[in-house]
């Protein structure tokens, strides 16, 4: 399956040492080797829009496949544009660097001053990977993948409202 997107990857900037589809304005998700994959991410968007309370419907505008060698890094970046941007783990180990997410909570704190870091102050979580795992997220979240010790693969995608 992952061979089917191998000839458009090229470097990207946000991939450090990287390679992605992602410039290559190819949807991975709909080439036929991923279609038994599309329908379960599809599905597993909704069951995330029904569990925060959302109404809308969306539809996948975007997907690509990142590979990341040992050493390779993501810069913080955002969707802004996408209602709902989802990564899911084609190749990776436990022990892989986590995917970061970013709290935008500190701009609504003002000069409330942190005596300690807490899970409900914290400026951003490290959410663990690993082979088959999808982790989905508001498109506007930043995020970011710090420098990797092992090989990864991953294929994301982007949602708009329909």
């Amino acid at each position: 399956m992952i061979s089917a997107a191998e000839p458009w990857a090229r470097p990207h900037a946000l991939t450090v040492q990287g390679q992605s589809t992602y410039a290559q304005r190819r949807q991975i998700l709909e080439l036929p080797e991923f279609h038994k994959l599309h329908t379960w991410l599809d599905s597993e968007v909704s069951t995330y829009l029904d569990l925060v309370g959302s109404v809308n419907k969306v539809t996948v505008i975007n997907s690509w496949v990142n590979w990341n060698p040992p050493e390779s890094s993501t810069d913080r970046h955002s969707h802004q544009l996408s209602r709902v941007s989802g990564v899911f783990y084609l190749e990776a180990e436990p022990w892989c660097s986590p995917l970061r997410l970013y709290s935008n909570q500190r701009q609504f704190q003002g000069y409330d001053f942190i005596s300690r870091e807490t899970d409900y102050n914290q400026q951003y979580r490290d959410i663990g990977i690993c082979r088959g795992r999808l982790i989905l997220f508001p498109g506007w979240m930043e995020h970011s993948v710090p420098k990797t010790a092992g090989p990864r693969t991953v294929l994301s995608f982007n949602t708009v409202f329909v």
